[in-house]
Order: C-alpha cells, then sequence, then structure tokens
C-alpha cells in the first residue's frame, strides 16, 4: 500500500463497553485489508492513513466487523504518540523496534488514553462516593464515565485503573484476587450512597480497564493479614528416581522443615541407581512411607498413589528438584488451606540463581498457560509478588491442597501424564467454587525439569491443551486474575501497546484470523 497524501487520524474502539475488548485492526485498501495491528479498549492508535483508505477493527472474541471511530489526530495527538513511542524504545528497544519495522505499509503509534466516548464535560452530580488518598484525582471527563458504568451495569461499585507519573497501575478484573489480603483497593474506587464502602462486602462490583484516575505517588501495597498458621499435619507426596544429587537436596530440606504432625510419603518410579536408592533406603528407616510404581512416567498416576497412602488433613506434591524450603512452611501451608473457600495454594519457587521461577500461572500470547516474569529479579508492580493472591492457576511442583478435597475430585487426572495436570486440579477446584492462591510466605529453590529436561511448546502440548479446554471452556480462556492489558508475548506485568507487526501480508477484513 502506498502512502499517497496521508493524514494523520486517532483509531479509537467502540464507545460504551464496559468489558475488555480486543480488535484487530485494518487498513482497507481497494477491497483488500492489511492487517496493521492489534488495538485494545482504553488505547487508540494514531498514526498516518493514506487518503481513499478505510480502517476496520475485527473483534478477536468473535471475528464480527465493526466499524472503528476514526478522528482526525492533532498535533498533541502524534506528539503524545511519538513520546511514547519513545519511551518505550528506551525500555524495550528489541520488541519496539520489530514492531516499528513489521509496519508494513502504514504506520501507527500507540497512545494512551483515558477512556472511549467520554468529552471533558464536568461530571454530572450522580452522588457516588470515592474512595481516595491524598494526591489521587480523576481524569478529565472520567466522572461521566464512571457514572455510565453505574447506569450500565447495576453495580454497587466501580474501580478502575490509574495513572503515576504517567506509568499506568493495572489492576486484575477480578478485584477479590486482592482485596482480602492487601490495600490494592483502598483507592480509585466508587460506591453508590446506599452501598458498603468495602468491595468485599458489595454483592456487585465491576472493574473497568481504563484509565480514569491518576495519583501523585504510589507506594508498595499493603498486607492486611500475615501468614496463617496451622498445627494440622501434611502428607508430603515425593514423586522421584534417580537424580540423587536432586534428590539429595530435596530430602535434606524436608529432614529439616518437617514437623513431628507431618509425614514424607516417597514414590519411587524405577530408580536404578544406587545413590539415590541409599537415599530413599535412608528416609524409610527414618520413618517415611515408601511405594514402588512400575510403568511409563506418568506424574499424575505417581502422585495418586501416593496420596492413597496419606494420612494427614493436608497434601502437598513435591518435585524432587525443589529444595530450600523455609522454616515452618508446612504450619503456614495448613493454614492456608484452613481458610474457607481455598482449594489450593501455590508457593514462592526461585530459579537457583535467585531470579523469579513460579509468581503463579497465566495465560500467553498464545492462550497456553505460562509463567508470570520467569527469569527475573523482581517483586512485581509495586511489590505486588510481597502478597497473596488468588491466580489462575499454579504449579504442581509444589501445591497444597485439602486430602479430602483431593479425593473427592478423584486426584490428579491420569489423562495428563507430563503436562497440564496441575492446571486441571486448579480448574476442577475453581468449578467448585474455591479459590486458587499463590503466597509468598513459602518460598524454595525450583530446578525446574532437572530431572526430565525442560522441553518446548510443541503441537501435542497445543492437542493437550484443547483437550483441557474442552472441560473448562468458562476457565481456562481467560484469566480474570490479571489486567486485561499486560504483556502476554513477555508475561510481564506492564501494559502491552501491541499495534504493529501482525501482518505483512493482505488480508480480509472479516472472517476468523
Amino acid at each position: 500500500m502506498e502512502l499517497r497524501r496521508p493524514r494523520p487520524v486517532i483509531i479509537c474502539a467502540p464507545a460504551g463497553s464496559v468489558s475488555y475488548q480486543e480488535f484487530d485492526l485494518f487498513v482497507k485498501h481497494t477491497g483488500e485489508g492489511r492487517r496493521v495491528g492489534r488495538l485494545r479498549s482504553g488505547t487508540a492508535a494514531v498514526g498516518f492513513l493514506p487518503k481513499g483508505c478505510e480502517v476496520v477493527l475485527t473483534e478477536i472474541s468473535t471475528g464480527r466487523a465493526v466499524a472503528a471511530d476514526v478522528r482526525p489526530a492533532a498535533w498533541r495527538d502524534l506528539f503524545a504518540a511519538t513520546a511514547r513511542t519513545l519511551r518505550r524504545l528506551l525500555r524495550h528497544p528489541r520488541s519496539t523496534w520489530q514492531d516499528l519495522r513489521r509496519g508494513g505499509g502504514a504506520f501507527f503509534w500507540p497512545v494512551r488514553i483515558v477512556h472511549v466516548g467520554a468529552g471533558r464535560d464536568t461530571p454530572r452530580e450522580s452522588g457516588f462516593q470515592r474512595a481516595h488518598r491524598m494526591g489521587d484525582s480523576l481524569l478529565p471527563g472520567a466522572g461521566r464515565r464512571i457514572d455510565e458504568i453505574f447506569q450500565q451495569t447495576g453495580a454497587d461499585s466501580v474501580s478502575w485503573d490509574f495513572l503515576v507519573a504517567g506509568e499506568g497501575v493495572l489492576r486484575p478484573e477480578a478485584t477479590a484476587s486482592l482485596v482480602h489480603e492487601s490495600d490494592a483497593m483502598d483507592r480509585h474506587v466508587a460506591f453508590r450512597p446506599e452501598a458498603a464502602r468495602d468491595v468485599t462486602l458489595s454483592a456487585r462490583h465491576v472493574h473497568v480497564s481504563e484509565y480514569l484516575g491518576r495519583s501523585q505517588v504510589m507506594q508498595s501495597w499493603t498486607r492486611r493479614h500475615p501468614a496463617p498458621r496451622s498445627q494440622a499435619g501434611v502428607s508430603v507426596v515425593l514423586p522421584t528416581r534417580d537424580a540423587p544429587g536432586l534428590l539429595g537436596a530435596c530430602l535434606d530440606s524436608l529432614d529439616a522443615t518437617l514437623r513431628d504432625a507431618d509425614e514424607l510419603i516417597i514414590v519411587d518410579h524405577c530408580t536404578g541407581d544406587e545413590a539415590a536408592l541409599a537415599r530413599i533406603r535412608r528416609a524409610e528407616e527414618a520413618g517415611a512411607k515408601v511405594c514402588r510404581e512400575d510403568g511409563p512416567f506418568n506424574f499424575s498416576r505417581l502422585v495418586n498413589a501416593g496420596a492413597r497412602l496419606a494420612t494427614r488433613p493436608n497434601l502437598v506434591m513435591l518435585n524432587n528438584d525443589v529444595a530450600a524450603l523455609n522454616e515452618d512452611w508446612t504450619a503456614i501451608m495448613a493454614g492456608w488451606l484452613a481458610r474457607d473457600g481455598v482449594g489450593a495454594v501455590g508457593v514462592d519457587l526461585r530459579y537457583p540463581d535467585g531470579t523469579r521461577q513460579h509468581a503463579g500461572l497465566s495465560l500467553d500470547a498464545e492462550g497456553m498457560p505460562a509463567h508470570l516474569e520467569p527469569g527475573r529479579r523482581t517483586d512485581g508492580p509495586f511489590g505486588l509478588y510481597q502478597l497473596p493472591r488468588a491466580v489462575f492457576a499454579v504449579t504442581g511442583a509444589c501445591l497444597g491442597v485439602s486430602t479430602e478435597t483431593f479425593r473427592e475430585i478423584g486426584g490428579l487426572d491420569e489423562a495428563w501424564p507430563t503436562d497440564f495436570n496441575d492446571i486441571a486440579l486448579c480448574l476442577a477446584l475453581r468449578e467448585r467454587g474455591l479459590s486458587v492462591m499463590w503466597t509468598p510466605d513459602i518460598s524454595a529453590v525450583h530446578a525446574e525439569s532437572a530431572s526430565r529436561g525442560r522441553s518446548a511448546v510443541t503441537g501435542r502440548h497445543r492437542e493437550d491443551w484443547a483437550r483441557l479446554l474442552e472441560r473448562h471452556p468458562d476457565l481456562g480462556r481467560s484469566d480474570p486474575f490479571v489486567s486485561p492489558r499486560i504483556d502476554r508475548r513477555r508475561m510481564a506485568w506492564v501494559e502491552d501497546w501491541r499495534l504493529s507487526g501482525y501482518g505483512d501480508g493482505p488480508g480480509h477484513a472479516t472472517g476468523s484470523h
């Protein structure tokens, strides 16, 4: 597509939708459309559109073509978009430069907009009350937008994302994932006058992923409650095969941290290494239960075999490549599992070099489970990873669950011998109305997949995941426990501005993509 007499435009998604939507952005010319980006509600694309071309948006979830809101771009829009792109180049040079290079025949930059469809008029006096701190304020037009959300949804309370020094503070759609354990919802929340000024008591709460507020300062989230503890016992199920070094480090860690109320169950899968067998015998002499399983490797079957021997109220499945567990971890695990509504508990796992390995699982750009910010030295935005929170799923490398609940749901599904068995368990628990929690109160070092080796995503993985989605179509396709704005390519809790590089060849503006 040649750029002849281009005109600067700003392209917005249709106004009026509270739910977070995502659109493919097509520039259509002479009957064909070139996909130049992906547009999300709450953001806009600013760029140069060739004369005679039109813009079409295709809704990702349905494939339905919708009319875009195309307006002439003012100089301030071009300046804001250029400045945003330069800041992103400084922070993420490789991915940003690749996006810009693959822009094709039309060039667009991302620009943050407050919200779609709300002007700068003085908001109507609806009477809603706002939870805020010193230095918090609403952005122009935000009062009117909040009014619209209350009227459209009948909500008791509404929350929104906000800006601090030009950077976005992103909150999950499922606000309950944070509100019980932190002060994350003590600001930038509006309530009806007759509703309780507490999101936890609100029967109808709506979070809209739009920037409606601004704060002068932002301190780390504050935790409300200390780590829970319980004297109830824990049965630790440890599948293992050979790998004497890994097994030795794991057993040393358990020897130092298990209480008298706990028990260790070792599931030996065809161990032939003499040093590993010697460690298993020593553990058995010290009181551990040992069962032996033959046949092809099936992690689910091994855990289920060990769980049949469990006699404690709580069950923890543990990989043999996990070590350096912190003191009192079983008391903390039992305390979390004693809380009403908690189905499973995952823990803070680090790689041997100290970088983060597991802070909860979410869904990547392909829609498949992935770790959040793996391999990074980060505590998350504003210390998020120092707080317990509900998550989409947790890894089975160290996963706690009530023994009774585990048996009620039939244990791990042996149809998934290596991958997704932990996620299948988490989805089954969430289907029962139970939450899946991740907590930093329990920490360990995880040499991930060191005993079997790491594997890349293959067609078999995709087929297995598609099979699991058939069982949980309502739970497995989206993650309400993170912000829909996060960068799912890098699995980073930062805003993703994907607006270029989605199509280098011609395409059609309608149909599935």
